[in-house]
């Protein structure tokens, strides 16, 4: 089936009000056994709470203040944020017990000691600078002191300079993932890395498991 018929055929099913979701995604994990050294920025880098996103300049991205606020208010995540004259030019989460992927409609239930890296965002104005690796090493060095020995994210296959990012961190790719939604019919498709076993389902639950755990080294 060509691009264009694809297209066509979507926006015909999404003005019948039946939506059409894509989605593909790459996983990786590594080891916290130890974090890189934090490269110099220019910005601070801390764990931040509600409290200091109220009184930070809010940079925007991938979630709103008030989103972020209740995130935090609820628990069982953390928030790492760069700050710089009083404004928030990046942030990036960790996420544990529950990662929420609503881009491929899913919960991933984590294992103990698991965490998982969501919604990293730095400020256009503010990119070029090594702010995410300054992030990233914060946030590995901070789930390490809480307790928990591995961590797992997901990446656009299309970010080539992240993808190239993450060889030179010495992360795993371990998994690669698509999601297809015609209005409520799901499928979710899973290959391995490595072995290049596949998991086709139609279940979230079994889904939202499997991506945390199939063709993982590390749980």
């Amino acid at each position: 089936m060509s691009r264009r018929l694809r297209q066509r055929l979507s926006c015909y099913f999404e003005r019948a009000g039946v939506p059409v979701r894509k989605r593909e995604l790459l996983f990786f994990e590594r080891p916290l056994e130890s974090a890189p050294e934090p490269p110099a920025c220019g910005a601070a880098i801390d764990v931040l709470s509600a409290g200091d996103l109220a009184r930070l300049d809010y940079c925007g991205g991938w979630l709103t203040r008030e989103a972020a606020t209740r995130k935090l208010n609820a628990g069982s995540c953390f928030l790492i944020g760069a700050h710089d004259a009083g404004r928030l030019v990046g942030y990036t989460w960790c996420e544990s017990g529950t990662a929420y992927l609503d881009f491929f409609d899913l919960e991933l239930p984590l294992p103990e000691a698991t965490v998982y890296r969501a919604h990293s965002f730095v400020h256009p104005h503010a990119r070029n600078r090594g702010i995410w690796q300054a992030m990233n090493a914060r946030l590995l060095a901070e789930a390490r002191a809480r307790g928990a020995r591995r961590i797992c994210f997901c990446m656009d296959p299309n970010n080539a300079p992240m993808l190239n990012l993450q060889a030179k961190l010495g992360v795993r790719h371990y998994l690669a993932a698509s999601y297809l939604r015609l209005g409520p019919w799901r499928r979710y498709r899973l290959v391995t890395a490595e072995a290049g076993e596949r998991l086709v389902t139609r279940s979230p639950a079994e889904a939202g498991k499997a991506l945390i755990r199939f063709g993982s080294a590390l749980a």
